[in-house]
């Protein structure tokens, strides 16, 4: 009866200390998917291209890009809500429902907090969510990326636990998962939760469960059920007591004897099992115990331990790496460049954060695909690694370089040229251009390069990459002042969205500059110039707004909306010996549709071709001068007359002059201005009109 009772309590203690382990294995697996939810969304909405689609509401990148980054997290649902909460991109999956996703609730806690983590219920099934604002530099947005609990999961749970678990959606019982049998579901689901969460644990049956709640999920009004079979459990228990019984009654030496075998072999190895599930519970996954038992029962017990204990490692090994690194490349993510800024930053040692990006990146994926990206970025990471020190990447084409030296311009110089080449990667020739922006830390001979926090290093090297991109050599060192044009770009970009969607465009006008002809002091030829008187921003110089439509990728409506009013003009005018020239940017050119635009706008207003011309600068051309040809001469077939602007600035070849097919050249003021005072502007100006 004595090694009955101390049997039974021994194997209830053991039954409780499985239970523990059990709720502390699942915690910290959903903090793990947690950890994973966060790193994901960080990296989505600190990418400057996803805020920008976002600014624009471009549905079809945003679309595109919540598909791809779902793709690569394995995440199930993915989708993003203007402040409003209207849904403006999705995976493919869902549907525009935005009440489904965002409670007034969460809502308000997502604006507060800036984030928030939760289980809500979609369609029937349970997802853990992360919602978070998209800040530029306040919120525009809200981004929600969300793992499905689904039954894969529970069973996953139920290996990693050596449990049964079941996941109940609500207190109502009316949707759960479980890994149980039907019968034995049926039995847990009988119990009183408020009773059950209460205890430690209850027993129904062969059932033995331990039911808890969330509490890092307020939202969540579910519960967590661990069960255990307690006839597993006990069964070789019983037969061995009926085994001491029987032998007892042969004889008390031959009891004693196995007595003392059982106290060996059982009991002992017991209890170092029962230290193992406590440092199993505490985290420890490297030690392990030998146990020398000749018990086949408790041999199978301390193989299972050990398993377990193997699985649980390599899983938190997976989940560490991923926490830290980046899938595509294998470099560091932005989580831990951001501890290792952080510590350069306490260490009160100089170093520099140099970031490296890989120019039209987004249209590279568009044009070829995000594996022909993905292999462009690969190979960039690679080179990077060869020249020593950190290397990480935090978002789209971009790879970060923390050197272990100060590395001097010629030598940023020299690495951008060597890594500027053409490349093939799955059978497509690729040629990679580079834009450079740098931020020295801690840098005694330069008064701003003290910084405290790692993410203000890197918001600085985003805005010293954003102005390397207007550089001629697309290399920029952070300069304090680039802060504020780097906020008014982004202000400029979101009102210029939201002009050109809007119907009363009235903020926009056109002036004509005349063109006088000195063989007849006549004017019948202007240019049309256009101009924008922002409410919100006052007068945006087209120096500004232009170049940041073409960046952003809504150039093409900026043109149209200056073509039509520029022939509605004409129509108004009625001077059909007039001619206006309408400037066109590279991207306008390759434009497939802006020939036939152009033809309905002329016969709606009934204006012959030759009232328009259209003008391009040279720079636009030499960026890829035989598509450019190519593409003009579809203008010339048309009857269009057209001039190269600004002559003079993008280093054209004489190979490539002959074959313009143009019919003037405006000669760049830079040659104009002292044209009285250099005789070198003066011996070049005659040469082109000679």
């Amino acid at each position: 009866m004595a090694i009955w009772f101390a049997t039974s309590r021994h194997a209830d203690t053991q039954l409780s200390r499985e239970l523990e382990v059990g709720h502390s294995v699942f915690v910290n697996s959903l903090e793990s998917r947690e950890n994973l939810l966060v790193n994901a969304a960080t990296v989505l909405t600190e990418d400057f291209g996803f805020k920008q689609a976002i600014a624009t509401l471009d549905s079809a990148t945003i679309d595109s890009m919540l598909n791809n980054h779902s793709e690569r997290i394995s995440a199930d649902l993915m989708l993003v809500m203007s402040l409003d909460a209207k849904v403006i991109g999705k995976t493919d999956t869902l549907t525009t429902d935005s009440g489904s996703y965002l409670t007034p609730e969460i809502y308000d806690n997502v604006l507060r907090d800036g984030g928030l983590i939760t289980f809500n219920l979609i369609n029937g099934k349970l997802y853990q969510s992360l919602f978070l604002t998209v800040d530029a530099p306040n919120p525009i947005a809200i981004a929600m990326i969300g793992f499905e609990m689904d039954q894969k999961l529970v069973d996953r749970f139920s290996q990693l636990t050596t449990l049964d678990i079941t996941l109940l959606f609500d207190q109502e019982k009316s949707a759960y998962l479980t890994t149980l049998s039907p019968a034995d579901a049926e039995i847990v689901l009988q119990s009183n939760l408020p009773l059950l969460e209460n205890a430690k644990k209850f027993s129904r049956l062969h059932l033995t469960t331990q039911a808890f709640r969330l509490e890092n999920y307020p939202h969540f009004t579910g519960y967590v059920m661990l069960s255990h079979n307690t006839d597993l459990l006990f069964k070789e228990f019983y037969t061995l007591i009926k085994d001491v019984a029987v032998i007892s009654v042969i004889a008390v030496f031959v009891a004693l004897l196995l007595g003392v075998g059982f106290s060996k072999n059982v009991t002992k190895p017991l209890e170092r099992l029962s230290i193992l599930a406590k440092r199993i519970s505490r985290g420890d996954y490297q030690n392990t115990i030998e146990l020398n038992t000749s018990t086949t029962e408790i041999a199978d017990l301390s193989v299972a331990f050990k398993q377990m204990q193997l699985n649980i490692s390599e899983r938190e090994k997976t989940i560490s790496y991923n926490a830290t690194h980046d899938m595509v490349t294998g470099l560091y993510n932005r989580t831990r460049l951001l501890e290792l800024v952080q510590e350069g930053i306490e260490n009160n040692g100089a170093f520099q954060v140099i970031a490296i990006q890989i120019n039209g990146f987004r249209e590279l994926n568009e044009t070829f695909g995000y594996k022909v990206g993905d292999e462009c970025l690969q190979y960039l990471a690679g080179e990077i690694k060869t020249k020593g020190g950190c290397t990480a990447r935090i978002a789209g084409g971009e790879v970060i370089w923390l050197p272990n030296q100060t590395v001097t311009l010629e030598n940023i110089v020299d690495i951008q040229s060597e890594m500027e080449r053409s490349i093939l990667v799955s059978q497509v020739k690729v040629r990679i251009k580079l834009v450079i922006g740098i931020v020295s830390v801690n840098d005694s001979n330069n008064k701003n390069s003290v910084f405290d926090k790692a993410e203000d290093v890197i918001r600085s090297l985003s805005i010293a990459a954003s102005h390397a991109r207007t550089k001629s050599n697309n290399i920029q060192y952070y300069l304090p002042e680039q802060e504020a044009a780097y906020i008014q770009r982004i202000e400029v970009l979101y009102e210029l969205q939201h002009l050109l969607e809007s119907d009363n465009k009235d903020e926009l006008a056109m002036f004509y500059q005349p063109k006088l002809a000195l063989s007849n002091n006549s004017v019948d030829k202007m240019e049309a110039l256009i101009r924008w008187n922002s409410k919100k921003l006052g007068f945006v110089s087209p120096e500004m707004f232009i170049p940041i439509a073409e960046s952003a990728g809504i150039i093409k409506s900026l043109t149209q909306w200056v073509i039509r009013r520029v022939i509605r003009d004409l129509h108004h005018w009625q001077l059909p010996e007039q001619q206006i020239a309408i400037n066109l940017s590279a991207q306008d050119i390759v434009c497939g549709d802006l020939i036939e635009y152009i033809d309905d706008c002329l016969k709606e207003f009934d204006i012959s071709i030759n009232q328009l011309s259209f003008e391009i600068t040279e720079s636009d051309i030499m960026s890829d001068p035989q598509r450019a040809i190519a593409q003009l001469n579809l203008f010339v077939e048309k009857g269009f007359s057209l001039a190269i602007d600004d002559f003079g600035t993008g280093h054209s070849s004489l190979s490539y002059i002959k074959d313009f097919p143009v019919q003037t050249l405006k000669i760049d003021k830079a040659f104009i201005l002292q044209l009285d005072q250099n005789e070198d502007d003066l011996t070049i100006v005659k040469c082109i009109i000679s």
